[in-house]
């Protein structure tokens, strides 16, 4: 061994020793507040500049069994920070998504992330974030620090150590100072600690809920009037509304069905379903005169339910000819004409290029799915995920910014395309696993989804820019 590789060895076996690496591990108090979860999490990382792409996959031999979450980058050189979710509500690794898809992990594994790479920031970033998880869905999260900073909060003492072990790799050579800690490290220590202080109330300001899922919006009404509300706030009552609506989906839905089930045709039991859930909604809640729902354009964040509801219905109607399959594959194809008809209509409307990536990605899917057979699972979860997607773009790049209550309406749906382009990739992927697809179409797919994420992390940036 060289002189100077015994040195880096030796460098290299100090800094790990020191180690600036965060453990952590924990389980979901409430299934049910995954999707709030969620939301809560985007919302921060966008603020702090960071990127989350959100998970989802499918177990091949039980597609019941979902792995959903995200996948964190906070700042360049920092580690992937894994917030992904087993059907049974644990934090997982990405190394350990199959085994999780397959049936149940024998104990909640640990979970990591080296920050020593990442600035300094980054690394309180995380901490805090972790430290806001734990107090609002994670009541028991184990969490461990070897930079000690998550027991002791000295914000000094981390600016030294990682200085410390910035200098360390320096020393190296010129060969590794791209992936050294950012100038920071030689400010003064009582800017960094106001600034690492920051990071932290911002992001426990930005996670808080307002309280856990038990708490009424209604009652959170009289400090959200006007403009005086922030962005946050908003954004947390315009996604409420919008889980509202698509709950509301799902009752038709499962109203229908029994519908159909006592031999009613769909269109009376649409009726019938329409309704009874207007009763109940009657009898249980007064949405109208919620304060908290003043000036929100609740027809704006719920309106694509309609659309689909009645592409189900017609799908429906299909469904009772003899030849499923060809019926499934020629729907499709009139489909796909009928929708380059509208592309070639919006064309010169300069519609904006996510959207239009989208909607290339949505032809592509629909060319694939001419080989795959009617009614597969992961091809529909795809095909629908870019639904959404499209969607959600098409509602955001179509608004204007007039206030503070639009952008949070904006955030909301591009949340909303974030989690249709992460069911298309889930979709995508079980059917490469099915072999219902070729390499070369798999991997043409996940480039154009990956194009997508990481416009609409731009387009996310911006919008909640103020």
């Amino acid at each position: 061994m060289t002189l100077f590789g015994r040195s880096f060895a030796v460098v290299i076996l100090r800094i790990g020793s020191m180690g600036v690496t965060i453990h952590y591990r924990g389980k979901l108090d409430d299934l049910a507040r995954v999707e709030e979860f969620e939301d809560r999490v985007l919302d921060v990382v966008a603020a702090l500049g960071g990127h989350a792409t959100i998970w989802r996959s499918f177990g091949q031999e039980d597609p019941g069994r979902v792995v959903r979450g995200l996948l964190v980058q906070m700042c360049p050189g920092q580690d992937t920070l894994s917030l992904l979710i087993s059907p049974e509500g644990e934090l997982l690794n990405l190394f350990e998504i199959k085994d999780a898809e397959q049936g149940p992990l024998p104990e909640p594994p640990y979970c990591f992330v080296k920050t020593q790479f990442g600035s300094l920031q980054g690394h309180v970033a995380v901490v805090a974030l972790l430290d806001a998880l734990r107090s609002e869905f994670f009541g028991k999260l184990e969490v461990s620090d070897e930079s000690g900073y998550y027991e002791h909060r000295d914000p000094r003492e981390l600016a030294r150590k990682l200085n410390f072990l910035g200098s360390a790799i320096l020393a190296l050579g010129e060969s590794l100072e791209s992936s050294s800690l950012s100038p920071e490290a030689a400010e003064d220590p009582e800017i960094l600690a106001a600034r690492i202080q920051r990071v932290a109330e911002l992001v426990a300001r930005k996670m808080q809920t307002g309280g856990t899922s038990e708490v009424r919006p209604d009652d959170q009404a009289d400090d959200l009037r006007g403009e005086e509300a922030t962005l946050e706030e908003l954004v947390r009552l315009h996604s409420q509304v919008r889980r509202e609506a698509e709950l509301r989906q799902e009752r038709l839905m499962r109203r229908i069905e029994e519908g159909r089930g006592k031999g009613l045709s769909t269109d009376d039991a649409l009726m019938d379903a329409l309704q009874e859930v207007e009763r109940e909604e009657a009898e249980t809640a007064e949405d109208a005169e919620l304060p908290f729902l003043q000036g929100i354009d609740r027809e704006e964040l719920s309106s694509y339910i309609e659309s689909e509801l009645q592409m189900w219905i017609a799908g429906e109607e299909d469904d009772d000819s003899d030849d499923d399959a060809d019926s499934f594959a020629e729907e499709d194809w009139e489909e796909q004409d009928s929708f380059e008809e509208g592309l070639a209509e919006e064309a010169a409307r300069g519609r904006h290029p996510a959207l239009k990536a989208a909607e290339a990605l949505y032809l592509r899917l629909v060319s694939v799915g001419s080989k795959v057979p009617g009614g597969n699972g992961f091809y529909l979860t795809a095909l629908n995920g870019v639904g959404e997607l499209l969607g959600g773009l098409a509602q955001a790049t179509g608004m204007e910014i007039q206030s503070r209550r639009s952008r949070a309406a904006l955030i909301v749906q591009l949340k909303r395309a974030l989690k249709g382009l992460a069911f298309c990739r889930g979709g995508v992927y079980g059917l490469r696993a099915a072999d219902l697809i070729d390499e070369e179409s798999h991997r043409q797919l996940q480039e154009q989804l990956r194009a997508i994420l990481e416009q609409l992390h731009e387009l996310l940036a911006q919008a909640w820019a103020e």
